[in-house]
């Protein structure tokens, strides 16, 4: 569900007595949902970045968000966007001088070989023509603690598919 929606939903199982672990999408990996966490207590959510709020590879996007968007919502679909942008640098080092075009920037993606931005994200490559098999299938568990995001398996150790083998090469 929704992040408005899932404290109405844990709020109605205990009323019920009915206290089951409950887990959410990447989108309730937020801010937003720690300001109603007194019942969500244990909740479990995942990040496909490092994690946002606690791991030291996420500051810079801490201190650009604290400089660029005063009071803005700390949340891993911004951390994501981050990352991307710093895939974005990684690719942008092949363009060529002069005009980028769209040849050029799927080649750059393709030259992409366990591309992790720095630790930000796991190893990431997109092979020609496989579709999305070849990146990321991976994630940072997160669970809600105190009030607090906390990543149990540490904020940025990637847990990743058992099936899934990144291209390194």
């Amino acid at each position: 569900m929704e992040s408005a929606s899932n404290p109405r939903i844990v709020r109605s199982a205990h009323r019920q007595g009915y206290f089951p672990d409950f887990t959410t999408q990447a989108s309730n990996h937020s801010d937003v949902v720690l300001k109603d966490s007194s019942e969500l207590e244990g909740f479990l959510a995942s990040s496909a970045t490092a994690e946002y709020s606690s791991s030291p590879l996420m500051a810079d996007y801490r201190a650009a968000l604290a400089k660029y968007v005063p009071g803005g919502i700390r949340a891993s679909f911004g951390a994501l966007t981050w990352a991307g942008g710093k895939m974005l640098e990684k690719v942008a080092a092949r363009f060529p001088s002069g005009a980028v075009t769209s040849n050029d920037f799927l080649e750059g993606l393709y030259s992409l070989r366990g591309e992790t931005a720095g630790g930000l994200l796991p190893p990431i490559a997109f092979a020609r023509d496989q579709g999305h098999a070849a990146t990321n299938h991976c994630i940072v568990p997160v669970r809600l603690t105190k009030g607090q995001w906390v990543a149990p398996k540490g904020s940025d150790n990637f847990v990743c598919d058992p099936e899934w083998k990144p291209v390194m090469s």
